[in-house]
């Protein structure tokens, strides 16, 4: 549901009916902005490097076929862009989901002397935290250590959380708890948003050493909110293969979407 309310954004003002209705749908997401730059500038306040200073890193923002993700990587850019890091002074790396050309993350971490100079890494946003993509959740786990452990900030953006039992919960647990003690005020360093409320009450449970707070959907900050204005048309449709998966970007081997004979000549 993501990308539908983050498309508000744009179409909200976009319709002559209801005018009132469109005028109140506006300011709501004008609010919702406000409160994304504010908490952001919250998170970030004690990091002693911000804008200007030094760059953000983002981690693996996506590049697949599932609209949503790509959605949430260019919220992700915008928000950087409303607190003073603009696509200028962020850098990009790639682990599962993000263009082949851009650089891996653990290599680009893991440079002796040459890492660049990072006020914050966010991770990506998502439905993906727990077991239910367990590659990539494995490589975040690993890429979030190898951080904290370069002094590093570490700000997990918005997600939902999915175990499919106790272990691997437990399994996470331990290994925040652990980077929480093993690695110079890394508790104070580390910041983990969650898009449920029922989320956020197990992630405290489950991580008490490190913050953990409600967030809203990073897509709802793409922009700009245009004032009302004439509708060109009444109805828009946004028409997209619906369904999850785990491939990389870039793949060539599968036919490009097209919707049934019967669909199209509707």
């Amino acid at each position: 549901m993501a990308f539908a309310f983050a498309l508000l954004a744009h179409t909200t003002a976009c319709t002559a009916l209801h005018a009132a209705h469109a005028m109140r749908r506006l300011a709501c997401l004008q609010d919702v902005h406000a409160l994304q730059v504010d908490m952001f500038r919250s998170f970030l306040h004690g990091v002693g490097l911000m804008p200007g200073e030094a760059s953000v890193l983002l981690v693996d923002p996506a590049c697949i076929r599932n609209f949503g993700d790509t959605m949430l990587g260019e919220g992700e850019l915008s928000l950087f862009a409303s607190v003073g890091w603009d696509h200028g002074t962020v850098v990009q790396c790639k682990i599962n989901q993000a263009l082949r050309t851009l650089e891996n993350c653990f290599a680009l971490v893991e440079r002796e002397g040459r890492m660049p100079h990072l006020a914050v890494a966010l991770l990506p946003a998502g439905g993906n935290w727990g077991s239910l993509y367990k590659r990539m959740h494995g490589q975040r786990m690993k890429l979030m250590r190898a951080l904290l452990k370069r002094n590093v900030t570490v700000i997990g953006m918005p997600q939902s959380m999915f175990y499919a039992d106790d272990k691997g919960a437990d399994e996470d647990a331990r290994r925040i708890a652990s980077n929480a003690a093993t690695y110079p005020h890394a508790a104070s360093r580390m910041t983990l948003l969650w898009r449920e409320p029922a989320h956020l009450s197990k992630a405290r449970a489950l991580f008490p050493s490190v913050r953990n707070e409600l967030f809203v959907d990073v897509a709802l900050h793409l922009g700009p909110l245009l004032a009302p204005r004439p509708a060109h048309a009444e109805v828009l449709f946004l028409c997209r293969n619906d369904d999850e998966r785990t491939g990389m970007c870039g793949r060539t081997s599968a036919p490009p979407y097209r919707p049934a004979a019967a669909l199209r000549a509707r």
